[in-house]
């Protein structure tokens, strides 16, 4: 282990290289490399910072590219370029505004992300916003989740309010509401109130909650598609299992509902309730009593 160098402050204008710092404060104003662990009460870099170990700071800020090769802990991340955190992040904020890349697991109080984020192992936050692209390589837990462009998570994701405007494409989903606009493809969705408004093709094996609202989103992209020959946008599900259950733009294999009621663009082999409401123009094969499901 080289030598450790503690004190107040360290400034580097221009180039500076270090084993182990234990300060106040550390600044980078041009390049500076830490070889070991970093600790300090506020970090700053401008320009391009490495930490060949750990970080334990109160506040990084990065204007420019930082590189931490261990895990990383702070109250506030705050980065305006490219951060490369080689394990684990612990924070109570993480603001990006470029690119994040995390190579283990996140827990972000408040992860606010305008532009690519990578998170290789699981996201545990409270609140998470991205307007940009994310990527979760294991599961997602939050209060709530807004992906405003592209939102992809591997493994499970359990929040209280999910809102996707844009792509999204999850595993399993729990949520107590899942509000979506665009395209979304999932496995297992379990939602009190599901929503979604079409503008891509979208799937998932099934979809269980109290309110299910499904139907195609007025846009221009979707105006675009049209004139393109791409065809409507269309949900393509195994079964839709609910209470108010009120389709369109469908094809199911199984509905389930107290009350369905299906627009004239649904596919449903078969239905079972008691209060069935069907456009002319729907195809419904077989229709049972609920409690024959």
């Amino acid at each position: 282990m080289g030598d450790t160098v503690r004190g107040d402050t360290i400034r580097i204008d221009g180039t500076g290289k270090y084993d182990t710092v234990d300060v106040e404060e550390f600044r980078v104003n041009g390049t500076g490399k830490v070889s070991e662990d970093l600790y300090a009460g506020a970090a700053s870099i401008n320009g391009t910072g490495k930490v060949g170990g750990h970080a334990d700071v109160g506040e990084l800020d990065v204007d420019g590219t930082v590189k931490i090769e261990g895990n990383v802990r702070a109250e506030t991340v705050e980065v305006d370029g490219t951060g490369k955190f080689g394990g684990d992040v612990a924070a109570d904020e993480l603001g990006g505004d470029g690119t994040v890349k995390i190579g283990g697991d996140a827990s972000v109080d408040h992860l606010r992300a305008d532009g690519t984020t990578k998170v290789g192992g699981n996201l545990d936050g409270h609140h998470v916003e991205s307007d940009g692209t994310m990527k979760v390589g294991g599961s997602l837990v939050a209060s709530d989740a807004r992906f405003d462009g592209t939102g992809k998570v591997r493994g499970l994701t359990d929040v209280t309010e999910l809102g996707v405007d844009g792509t999204g494409k999850f595993g399993d989903v729990n949520a107590e509401t899942l509000t979506a606009k665009g395209s979304l493809r999932a496995e297992d969705v379990n939602a009190r109130v599901f929503d979604l408004a079409l503008d891509g093709d979208s799937e998932a094996d099934s979809v269980r909650g109290t309110q299910i609202h499904v139907r195609r989103r007025e846009s221009d992209s979707s105006l675009g598609s049209k004139l393109l020959n791409r065809g409507d946008p269309v949900f393509e599900v195994g079964v839709v299992e609910g209470e108010t259950v009120e389709l369109d733009a469908t094809r199911a294999e199984t509905v389930v509902g107290d009350g369905v009621t299906l627009g004239p663009d649904v596919n449903a082999e078969t239905v079972y309730t008691d209060d069935l409401d069907a456009h002319d123009d729907a195809t419904v094969g077989d229709v049972r009593p609920r409690d024959d499901y």
